[in-house]
């Protein structure tokens, strides 16, 4: 289907075919008939993300592609940099989540002591505070885009 919409301004025409030469090969590109929009979707290289962008009519949704691809390029290697640095904060968080669950479990020997922590559970509020240090220093070369050394 081949649909000519022209725009208003100092903008050419472009039709579905041009956004699909365009930018086909990179985004999935669908016309919603129920919404009465265009959309465009693409897949991180490891699956985890999404992006959809979404626009009324297809010179719109030419308009923020392009955008989009010159905010945000994506290559092999910053895919590959940011899935592996990714997959390291969710081991964090992972790891935070197993380490409270232990804390939240009665222990006999946490009873029996005057501070309310045995060592091994002591060792995990430790852990904690240093794995949440750790992610946030992830977190932080993220968005200044180096990489960082827990």
């Amino acid at each position: 289907m081949e649909l000519n919409i022209g725009t208003t301004g100092q903008q050419p025409a472009i039709t579905s075919g041009d956004l699909m030469e365009r930018f086909g090969a990179r985004w999935d590109i669908q016309r919603e008939t129920s919404a009465g929009v265009w959309s465009a979707e693409r897949r991180s290289p490891d699956g985890h993300h999404i992006r959809v962008i979404v626009g009324r009519s297809v010179p719109e949704l030419a308009g923020k592609l392009e955008t989009a691809e010159l905010a945000e390029p994506v290559t092999a290697v910053t895919a590959s940099r940011d899935s592996g640095r990714l997959r390291q904060m969710q081991a964090y968080e992972d790891a935070v989540c197993w380490r409270t669950g232990r804390l939240a479990a009665p222990c006999a020997d946490c009873a029996a002591v005057p501070a309310g922590r045995c060592d091994d559970h002591g060792r995990d509020v430790n852990l904690i505070a240093e794995y949440r240090q750790a992610a946030c220093q992830l977190g932080q070369a993220e968005v200044r885009g180096t990489e960082a050394r827990p």
